[in-house]
C-alpha cells in the first residue's frame, strides 16, 4: 500500500464528541484517524479538516503522524489545538470556505521580513503562524514561494490582521489590490484542488455509546507520558 499524502477529513454529531478523542500524553494532544487504508510516514505534516453534523464550523487542524495501525488508521499528533478551544466562541457564518494547508510564507511587518507558514486559506482571508508582535488592524505584507521554484517568493500582497494571539494570527485580504486578488485566486484554486481528493472518515456509530470513547493503544512511545 503507498503512503497517502493528500489531505484529511473527519466528520463527528458534534464538538464535544470530537473534543473527547483528543488524547492528552503530557505535553502532546493526540488524535487517532479512523480508516483501514490509511497509511501516512511517520513524521508526515498532516492537514486535516474536521466537520460537524450539527452544522457547526468545520475547523482546520495541522498533525505530524506518528505510528499507523495496521488496517485501522494513524495516530498523529496535534499541532495546534486552539481550533477546537474557540469553536464555540465563532459566532459570525464564514462567507467563504477555508481549506487547511501547510506553506511558507514570508510577513513584512514593521520594516521587517519574517517567516512564517501559512495554516489555512479562503477567498477572504489566512491564519498564519509565526507572527507574534502583530495586534488586530495592523497592515502586513505576505509573500509565498513560486511553485517552480521553492527559493523563490511572490507578492501575494496587503492583508489586515483581523485577530492576533500568540504567534499565530488571522488576515484579511486587501480585496482593493487587483494584482493581491489574482494571487489569491490562484492560491485558492490550487489548495482546492488539493483537497478534491482528500480522504474523508467518519465517526463510528459504535463509539461513544455506553463507556466513552473506544479508541486503540496508544503508541508506545506515548504510553508513560499519558500515564
Amino acid at each position: 500500500m503507498e503512503p497517502f499524502n493528500a489531505p484529511l477529513r473527519y466528520r463527528f454529531d458534534h464538538l464535544d464528541q470530537a473534543r473527547a478523542h483528543v488524547v492528552r500524553a503530557g505535553e502532546h494532544s493526540l488524535f487517532f484517524f479512523r480508516h483501514p487504508r490509511l497509511l501516512v510516514e511517520a513524521g508526515s505534516s498532516v492537514q486535516m479538516e474536521w466537520t460537524f453534523q450539527n452544522a457547526e464550523p468545520p475547523r482546520m487542524l495541522h498533525g505530524t503522524a506518528v505510528e499507523n495501525v495496521d488496517r485501522c488508521g494513524i495516530w498523529m499528533k496535534l499541532l495546534d489545538t486552539r481550533p477546537l478551544r474557540e469553536l464555540r466562541q465563532l459566532h459570525n457564518i464564514r462567507r467563504y470556505r477555508r481549506m487547511a494547508t501547510d506553506l511558507p510564507v514570508q510577513i513584512g511587518y514593521g520594516g521587517e521580513l519574517r517567516e512564517g507558514r501559512l495554516l489555512d486559506v479562503s477567498a477572504g482571508g489566512a491564519r498564519i503562524s509565526g507572527a507574534a508582535g502583530t495586534a488586530r488592524g495592523d497592515l502586513v505584507e505576505l509573500r509565498l514561494p513560486s511553485r517552480d521554484d521553492p527559493g523563490m517568493f511572490h507578492e501575494l500582497g496587503n492583508a489586515y490582521v483581523a485577530w492576533a494571539d500568540g504567534r499565530e494570527m488571522g488576515v484579511q485580504f486587501d480585496r482593493l489590490d487587483s494584482v493581491a486578488r489574482a494571487a489569491v485566486t490562484e492560491l485558492v484554486r490550487l489548495v482546492a484542488e488539493a483537497w478534491a481528493s482528500a480522504l474523508e472518515s467518519r465517526h463510528p456509530t459504535w463509539c461513544c455509546v455506553a463507556a466513552g470513547p473506544i479508541e486503540v493503544p496508544l503508541p508506545e512511545s506515548f504510553v508513560r507520558a499519558a500515564g
